[in-house]
């Protein structure tokens, strides 16, 4: 949970489509990488740069971030959505690395 609270805050800097997955860089440094497949609502993905993160919340089935721009991205956690990757996204901020499987 404690990781969950700390995306809260964050401004969405760059997005990046990497060869088959994207990048989502954020204003402190930190980088979430999403492999698995994903879905958004109110606009593509490009369109989080520059939006803030307001929630970020996680379950067995999905991960999903909403933004201050009336934006949406939910991640798919569980098999159909795994793609050429063991790990379905992580994150790294500094030091620390947080890998969802």
């Amino acid at each position: 949970m404690k990781l969950l609270k700390s995306f809260v805050g964050l401004t969405v800097e760059k997005v990046a489509s990497v060869h088959d997955y994207i990048q989502i860089h954020f204003s402190d440094g930190s980088i979430l990488t999403v492999n698995n497949g994903y879905s958004t609502v109110g606009g593509e993905v490009h369109s989080f740069e520059g939006a803030q993160v307001l929630s970020a919340t996680d379950d067995d089935r999905k991960f999903i971030i909403n933004f201050d721009n009336e934006r949406t991205l939910c991640v798919g956690l569980t098999e159909e959505f795994y793609a050429n990757y063991p790990e379905a996204m992580h994150f790294v901020r500094g030091d620390d690395i947080c890998v969802w499987n």
